[in-house]
């Protein structure tokens, strides 16, 4: 089994990059973070003289089961047309994709364009037909993994909403997240009553809105108010204290 970066006959030496990254689902993976993934790329390479590091792509805090969502790849992609490297090397397969399908249509990509994936975990070579297999098992169970940890992930936040406990995400205008529950942020709380007083005064959702940003109240989220974001607050049944999830239960929040 071959698992040279180089050929040893080579005496050419060759442009590579680096590609590093980290999903939402687990920041520290399992120990593998960008600064690790760096270090290792960056000592191999040195290991190697034939091998001209020239650029790290960084995706930070995106999911390995989509290739649309990280800008990096999609440089690095880019990139590969234009021959400015020979070689991809990543610490681990599963930093390029979580998904079978990704990571073998990243590959072909990048061979279109004689360009090399090559993992330091996995040193495998792709122009190996016995090997190949190797790398597509492991890009399955790579998908595996992922898509336990969204089970898990899944499954956890259904219970804590099943019980009225704040599941995560951004919390609703009007709160916080603290100590893992959603706390009344009292200068929000203010304007979510504002929103009900000018309701039952007969205003419509775009006055309403049109009156906030006059005002220059500001969103959790955008720089003004829209008519839609005034009906999402007077419909949410959080302000009364409830949480939904499929059903409405009472949650553990008070309300406003």
């Amino acid at each position: 089994m071959n698992s040279a970066l180089f050929h040893p006959s080579d005496g050419r030496t060759a442009d590579v990059v680096g590609y590093i990254r980290v999903s939402t689902e687990n920041q520290a993976e399992n120990g593998l973070g960008l600064p690790i993934q760096q270090s290792q790329i960056e000592k191999f390479c040195k290991k190697h003289p034939q091998a001209t590091l020239t650029k790290i792509y960084k995706d930070a805090g995106l999911s390995g089961s989509t290739i649309e969502n990280r800008p990096a790849l999609l440089q690095l992609l880019e990139d590969a047309k234009s021959g400015l490297f020979k070689k991809v090397i990543v610490a681990k397969l599963d930093r390029i994709a979580r998904d079978t399908f990704y990571t073998l249509w990243i590959e072909k990509e990048l061979k279109k364009y004689g360009v090399e994936l090559y993992s330091i975990s996995e040193p495998y070579r792709w122009d190996d037909p016995a090997q190949k297999i190797f790398l597509q098992m492991i890009s399955s169970f790579a998908e595996y993994e992922k898509n336990r940890i969204v089970e898990r992930l899944h499954s956890g936040r259904k219970k804590k909403l099943e019980s009225g406990e704040y599941a995560g995400g951004r919390p609703a205008y009007g709160y916080n997240a603290k100590n893992g529950n959603l706390a009344i942020n009292p200068k929000e709380a203010e304007v979510v009553q504002k929103i009900r007083s000018l309701r039952m005064g007969r205003l419509s959702f775009q006055k309403i809105a049109a009156k906030l940003n006059l005002a220059g109240t500001k969103p959790k989220s955008g720089k003004k108010f829209y008519a839609s974001t005034v009906r999402y607050i007077l419909k949410n049944a959080i302000y009364k204290g409830m949480i939904r999830y499929g059903a409405s239960v009472k949650g553990l929040h008070k309300s406003i």
